[in-house]
């Protein structure tokens, strides 16, 4: 990082505050360069990305790697779509699986999640024999969550249950790997064990056919836990609310969607008649156009279709882990709002992997300095591969920017889901992950009976747990009866959630 005020003297100073001037205009610039793409102004974009990146080669703190990323999503979206398929993933010397193990071991996001995880579904398994559990989370999925939960399972007075992991992952090695660890801990423990792999991803499943892709077994309560996955669900295709059937949902969910389609279709997200669909790529040449008088019913997107189809299952409790990020209303249909989301989203975590990583450590002697090359190195690939990943998504192919819980929760209701309280066993055990890291400026706050992962206040991310209505005891939203009936029909109902004000107010300020 740069520090302003330097001991070498007033023109040092004046080289610093003038260095400093001029970073400052990287965030405006950057902004401006997203308009000009998604309005077709090439040859204004072209003069902002020569500009940004002679900014951002002044130095090599976040800000400045951060702007060279997001620079290269957008000369990747207004390269149009016959060259994107090329430049989509660009080539880098470090392994996805690596990059993602450095993820684990420099942010302490994903641990604590799988321990809150872990500990939502041991109360909700609490007196059961046979359990189910389904990962959907794909790329961020690690082995070291189940067999944290085999071990706690074994404890249990009256024995481990008799239990079913399924792991969704486009990585087939990962599967492998996954599995013999797994059964070798299930062996070690005499625990009666079955792992089902299944090779793809959360988009590509099959909704209709649920059942036989997850290996769901009838007799087993389910769990279904799910990390930073579920934002690529939030997609809106256009299509008539007949076009239900052509969904392959089961019977019940698709019933229930047509009923809440015809009743509350002027709550839903409308997209005009010629807005493109999100699943094919967007032309970078045109600008959005504006609604139309007329608009389609448009079926919810992927997320509600997922939702309804794990809601079929009937699961004892869905965790969740997501990204928070104060997102623009409807910020899916403004590629600037959506930049811009991003841009202040990621810049927190740049600063927050900076601080975890070799940039912040100090003292001296050859030990050190190997750790901070080695920590050097796992942030590149942290920022380059997991991070640069996510921010393509954004920017080339129009995966919306995930949204703060309360919108989360909004979703999560309306498709008749009810809150699950994450319990004081489950903070604390978060909180003792996080100790273990030792690293500053890092907390686990309680909202809402949810959990935030926050880092100098700001939560970046946010864990929640939820269960079908009919399988609800009561709620964190407190609601009758007669209020739960109603919220079996999607959409029919939203909770009304008391957000930190801080969280609410402050954009980022970057650091550099």
């Amino acid at each position: 990082m740069l520090t302003l005020g330097s001991a070498h003297g007033p023109e040092r100073r004046q080289e610093d505050q003038g260095l400093a001037a001029q970073l400052l205009q990287l965030r405006p610039a950057l902004c401006a360069c997203a308009a000009h793409v998604a309005a077709g102004r090439f040859d204004d974009a072209n003069r902002c990305v020569d500009r940004i990146m002679g900014l951002a080669s002044l130095g090599d703190g976040p800000l400045q790697r951060l702007s060279k990323i997001f620079v290269g999503g957008l000369v990747r979206r207004q390269l149009g779509t016959t060259i994107n398929r090329a430049l989509i993933n660009p080539s880098t010397p470090y392994s996805v699986r690596t990059a993602r193990s450095s993820f684990v071991k420099l942010l302490p996001f994903l641990k604590v999640a799988y321990v809150a995880i872990n500990r939502v579904i041991l109360d909700a398994m609490e007196n059961e024999k046979f359990v189910h559990i389904i990962d959907l989370s794909g790329p961020a999925a690690h082995p070291w969550q189940w067999l944290k939960l085999m071990r706690a399972f074994r404890r249990r007075p009256y024995g481990a249950p008799n239990l079913c992991i399924t792991v969704v992952h486009e990585d087939g090695e990962f599967l492998a790997d996954t599995s013999a660890r797994l059964r070798a801990e299930a062996d070690s423990m005499d625990m009666a064990f079955t792992f089902h792999g299944f090779l793809g991803r959360l988009e590509t499943l099959d909704l209709g056919n649920l059942h036989e892709s997850l290996a769901i077994k009838s007799g087993y309560a389910h769990a279904f836990s799910c990390a930073l996955q579920m934002r690529r669900l939030l997609r809106l295709p256009v299509m008539d609310a007949a076009a239900v059937q052509q969904l392959h949902l089961p019977g019940a969910a698709a019933s229930s969607f047509v009923h809440y389609a015809h009743h509350h279709h002027h709550e839903m997200n409308l997209v005009p008649d010629d807005y493109p669909s999100p699943t094919t790529s967007l032309s970078p040449f045109t600008a959005t156009p504006s609604p139309p008088q007329h608009q389609h019913l448009v079926v919810p997107s992927p997320l509600t279709q997922f939702q309804l189809a794990v809601r079929a299952v009937s699961p004892k409790v869905v965790a969740i882990m997501e990204q928070e990020v104060m997102a623009s209303h409807n910020n899916g249909q403004d590629f600037p709002a959506r930049f811009r989301d991003a841009l202040h989203y990621y810049a927190a975590l740049f600063d927050a992997l900076q601080d975890s990583s070799g940039g912040a450590l100090l003292g001296g002697g050859d030990e050190c300095r190997r750790r901070q090359t080695q920590e050097e190195e796992e942030r590149a690939q942290v920022e380059q591969v997991v991070l640069g990943e996510e921010i393509r998504d954004v920017l080339v192919r129009d995966v919306m920017v995930a949204e703060p819980l309360r919108r989360w929760a909004a979703r999560m209701v309306g498709a008749g889901f009810g809150a699950v309280p994450l319990s004081y066993v489950a903070k604390m055990e978060a909180d003792e992950v996080l100790r273990k890291y030792r690293l500053r400026g890092y907390e686990n706050r309680a909202h809402e009976k949810c959990l935030l992962l926050c880092w100098n206040g700001r939560p970046l991310y946010a864990v929640s747990a939820w269960r079908p209505w009919s399988c609800s005891q009561g709620s964190a939203f407190s609601v009758s009866s007669q209020q739960q009936q109603r919220m079996v029909v999607p959409g029919q109902m939203t909770p009304t959630w008391t957000w930190p004000r801080q969280h609410a107010a402050k954009v980022h300020n970057f650091t550099y």
